[in-house]
């Protein structure tokens, strides 16, 4: 199983930037091992990487790297405006990666519908 973590930006004009990367990469590997400890069962073997750059694409060339079988990818279910702004990194995974994907929604979460209509007439059809 391969864990994969996106970085925060730490803001501060005192800061080098070697140092920021270092602290964005420490705290990311701790939280991956927390949250590996309280989710997965012991059993299962864990590989942690924690890479920067652009999200989709390191998770397809960590993927490559790695000679994935499958990746597996959680959404956030952002729909409308929210998504044009922010875009979507499983989205972009699922169209651009040379494996196959599985997307998983988060549970209990609940996808926003743009528009009612769209939903009404989607049902029409079917």
């Amino acid at each position: 199983m391969l864990l994969t973590a996106q970085s925060s930006t730490i803001h501060s004009s005192s800061y080098r930037i070697e140092n920021i990367e270092k602290r964005v990469t420490e705290s990311s590997r701790r939280e991956l091992l927390r949250l590996a400890e309280e989710r997965i069962d012991r059993q299962v073997a864990v590989k942690f990487i924690v890479v920067q750059g652009v999200p989709f694409a390191e998770i397809i060339n960590t993927a490559r790297k790695c000679k994935a079988d499958l990746i597996v990818i959680g959404t956030h279910g952002r729909t409308g405006i929210s998504k044009i702004l922010i875009g979507s990194v499983a989205e972009k995974v699922v169209r651009k990666a040379p494996y196959p994907v599985l997307t998983v929604k988060r549970p209990g979460y609940k996808f926003e519908r743009l528009n009612s209509r769209i939903a009404l007439s989607r049902k029409e059809a079917i």
